[in-house]
């Protein structure tokens, strides 16, 4: 419960202590996926290049269950916009993307999404959100105390030194 907030808010502090006392977890960034807003193709707004949180604030929207990382990353961005009382018109929460953009899809509501392709295999309009530029963060974690085959060690290397920061202002904070 208490990462993704504390990942949005980036709090440096010993977060492995939280989640495993009795293990040292390492973590590096990967990349950092944007978050987007998703619209039916029929959609008033879809006939739109770019909406800002006003546009959006009254609509009805598919949402994801709050045991996700990302719906953290969504609600800080949005509580730093409104007064604490506001709260989405959310009528179904999901666990994945896919779920979300397919309900988008049949008109049930809009939904934010992350810079996926794959995930948009049903008409959605996908539209940057202006004054809510927010991120959702990908880490590669390992156990540091833990012996690690030469290949283990040498994969991670490999990811880590062929990673492709798109957003390369956003570093890890711990």
């Amino acid at each position: 419960m208490y990462v993704p907030v504390l990942c949005a808010y980036a709090v440096s502090f010993p977060l492995e202590q939280i989640i495993f006392p009795n293990v040292s977890i390492a973590r590096d960034l990967l990349y950092c996926e944007e978050i987007y807003l998703a619209v039916p193709a029929n959609h008033p707004l879809a006939e739109k290049e770019e909406v800002c949180f006003n546009d959006i604030k009254n609509e009805i929207f598919i949402g994801y269950n709050s045991s996700t990382g990302i719906a953290s990353t969504i609600h800080s961005a949005i509580a730093r916009k409104t007064d604490s009382d506001f709260r989405l018109k959310t009528i179904f929460s999901a666990n994945e993307p896919n779920t979300i953009t397919y309900m988008v899809s049949k008109g049930l509501g809009i939904g934010f999404v992350v810079e996926n392709p794959s995930l948009y295999t049903t008409p959605v309009k996908v539209l940057p959100i202006t004054d809510l530029s927010f991120y959702h963060p990908i880490y590669l974690v390992w156990k540091n105390t833990s012996y690690m085959p030469p290949a283990a060690n040498e994969f991670r290397q490999f990811i880590l030194c062929n990673r492709k920061l798109r957003t390369p202002g956003i570093r890890p904070s711990f």
